[in-house]
Formats: structure tokens, sequence, C-alpha cells
């Protein structure tokens, strides 16, 4: 069997736990938290999601490096100079993760904490607030291994481990919700899937073999001089890492902060059922990137082509197929208590429209990103300063139609960054 079949398989597996379990989680928090709840639930998320300012980017940039550095000799052992490569691509790592870390529980904290407390509610929020934070933290500490284990093609372990935090966190979470637990569950779920990949990854044969052949190769790491090679690309990334956040947390935070908390858990919920289908189906490429960059990185480019052109397009027509099956079942069954948190057709089609035009362009830029560049800083800054403000005037003017302005600037976006996606010929 194959590699790439088995990355494949794996990642199939992987995709229909997420298919299986997401509908089923998203049924259990819109039974057992109220449109109030929803609101601060994925407000959570979006706040967590802050952690981006300070990653910046890093975690893309070293899986890249990683997966060009990894060059095997002719006897199928890894060379001296990717050893020494890897190491210190790894040691990098872990210092910036540190550093986020810290950036989560001091500037993520008190910011957010300040910002939910503007909220008119009279939801149970802060202490679930702050275990989310510490929770989220720990769990940042396991990021270098996962980046040097996908990194160095690993893949195998990593889907497994996908697999398997996935369904632990989906179970902890609909579990903690049933009996009552309401936000705290977020934290919980968090922490116990964390503790699973630890032992995954950190126990396995693979790490243990990885640890003894690359991190213990007896060799000076100058972090200095690491992070002046991988400066240029992630002086770019870092831009586009930056303005990302801007641009999937710009929905949340201004209907949180422009409609009533009812109505803005709605449209966040909406939100987020958009993001389940659009995060299953991205994930038919995504998990394959590390599989691209390596390809890329030995010259084989046709193949990687090949490869990604067929996922891409599974991955359109799943999405595709998710959305269109969504209102199929809201036309047979509109009394199903799930509609009941969520706006009308009308907003959930435009929600679901932009999220598709999105996928299409973003899958396509993620391919051409393997090849250790970044030529997408335009196209992100255009989408990360519009799209808040057309938002915004959008939602003040009719709230029914706030999503189709936003839709039409990704398509503008999309023919933009067309003329990068020829020169590779995709």
């Amino acid at each position: 069997m194959s590699k790439n079949f088995k990355v494949a398989g794996l990642s199939s597996i992987s995709r229909a736990v997420k298919i299986f379990i997401a509908p089923i989680t998203l049924l259990v928090i819109s039974k057992k938290l109220s449109s109030e709840e929803l609101a601060f639930y994925y407000t959570f998320f979006s706040l967590i999601s802050m952690q981006q300012l300070a990653e910046l980017g890093i975690g893309h940039v070293i899986k890249q490096y990683i997966s060009h550095a990894y060059i095997l000799d002719l006897d199928g052992n890894i060379t001296n100079n990717a050893k020494k490569e890897i190491k210190g691509f790894y040691q990098l790592s872990k210092f910036w993760f540190d550093g986020v870390a810290l950036f989560l529980l001091i500037v993520v904290g008190i910011s957010g904490y300040y910002y939910l407390s503007l909220s008119n509610s009279n939801i149970n929020w802060n202490i679930p607030w702050v275990l989310l934070v510490f929770s989220t933290a720990i769990s940042t500490r396991i990021m270098p291994i996962q980046l040097l284990l996908d990194g160095t093609q690993n893949q195998v372990i990593i889907q497994k481990v996908n697999i398997y935090s996935s369904i632990i966190n989906s179970v902890v979470l609909c579990f903690m919700l049933y009996i009552g637990c309401g936000l705290y569950s977020i934290s919980i779920a968090i922490f116990l899937s964390f503790i699973m990949m630890y032992i995954m990854m950190v126990k396995s044969s693979v790490f243990f073999n990885i640890k003894k052949e690359i991190l213990e190769y007896d060799i000076f790491i100058d972090l200095k001089k690491i992070f002046s090679d991988v400066f240029p690309l992630l002086s770019k990334v870092s831009i586009v890492w930056a303005l990302g956040f801007i641009f999937w947390n710009s929905f949340n935070f201004i209907s949180f902060s422009l409609l009533n908390i009812d109505d803005a858990g709605k449209i966040i919920f909406a939100i987020a059922l958009a993001k389940a289908g659009f995060g299953i189906s991205e994930s038919l490429t995504q998990g394959q990137s590390t599989i691209f960059s390596n390809l890329i990185g030995n010259k084989k480019e046709v193949e990687a082509r090949v490869i990604f052109k067929k996922y891409f397009k599974v991955s359109i027509i799943v999405l595709l197929i998710g959305y269109i099956s969504f209102f199929i079942f809201w036309n047979i069954f509109p009394d199903f208590y799930i509609f009941n948190k969520l706006p009308n057709k009308l907003i959930v089609s435009q929600i679901f429209l932009f999220h598709f035009i999105l996928l299409y362009m973003i899958i396509i830029n993620n391919f051409i990103r393997c090849y250790k560049i970044e030529p997408f800083i335009k196209q992100s800054i255009s989408m990360s300063v519009f799209l808040p403000v057309i938002y915004y005037i959008s939602l003040k003017i009719d709230v029914n139609y706030a999503f189709l302005s936003s839709s039409i600037l990704i398509v503008i976006v999309y023919f933009s960054a067309k003329k990068i996606h020829k020169r590779y010929k995709i």
C-alpha cells in the first residue's frame, strides 16, 4: 500500500468521523445552549483565535521548511545536514510556542475578559472563559511535536491523532453539555483531547525514533541563524496570518457588537455551521499539504499537481452536496429545533455562498504556498481590510443582505488571485 494511499485513506476516515460527529455536536450544542449562550460560545473561540497574532504563521512556515529539509540518502537514511536543519526548526518552534502560550494567558485572557464584559447579559461566562484560556495555552505546547512529525512525513500518525482527538473532544463536549455543564464544557473537552494527543504523539515509537535520530543529534543550534533563514517567508506569511485573524472573526465580533445577543447568536451559529462544512471540505487537500511540499522539494511538481487537482475537485463537490443537503433537510423538517436557532433562509444561503466561493480560492492558494512562497499578501490585505467595513455597513443598512456584499468582495479577490494561479498551472 502506497504512503499517499494510506494517508488518503486515513484522511478519508478522519473526514468521515468529522462528517458524522460534527452534525451531532452541533445538534447537542444548539439543543443545550440558548441563543445567548451560543453567542458567547462562538465568540469565545473567536477571541481565542487571537493567538494567531502571536503565532504569525510560524507553524505553517516551520512545517514547510521541515518538509523541504527532510532529505534521505541513497540508503534511505536522513542526511546529517537534514538532521541539523530539522532540529533547528524544531527548537525555534518550541521557543515560539512558549511565547504563544504566554500571549494567550496575558493578552488574550485579559482583553477577552474586558470585551465579553461589555455585553448586557446574565450568562455566567466569567469562569468558563478563564478556564478556556488556560486549557488552550497548555494545548499549544504540543504544536512543535505535531509540526515535527508532519514535516518529517509521518502524516499517518498525525491523521490517527486527528481522528482520536476529534472523537474525544466531541464526545466529552457533548457529554458535558448533556449533563448541564454549559460553557464549562469547552475547556474540559480541550484539555482531555490534549492529554490524548500528547500520549499518542510523545509516547509513540515514531517520535522516539525521531528524537533519537534528530533531536538528540549532537550539534549546536543557533536560533538567531535559524530565524534569519525562515524570516523571508515568515515576514510575508505573518502579514497574511495576522490579517487572517481579522478576516475570519470579523463577522462574529461585529455581529456580537451591533445586534442584540439573541440575533447575534443566530447569525454566529449559522456561520459556525458553514465553517464546519468548510473545514471538512478543506481538510481533503490540507491534510496532504506536507506531501505536496515534500514532492515539490524533491522536484516532483507534476506529481504534486496531479494529486492536488484530484482532491481539489472532491473538496468542492463535498461542500456543495453538504450545503444543498442542509437546505433540503430544512424544507422537509422545518420544525426541527436546530432551525429555531438560525436566522432566515435568505441570510443562511448567503453565508453558505460566501464560504463556498472562499473555499474554491483558499484551497488553490494553500497549494501554491507549498512552494515556500507567499504571493497572496495583496489579496489578504484587501479581504481583511474591506470585509469588516463592508459587513459593518451592510449590517447597519439591512441584515438580510449583509453577507451578499461580502461574497461579491471574495469574487473580486478571487479573480485577482487567478493571475497567480495560472503561473503554477492551476
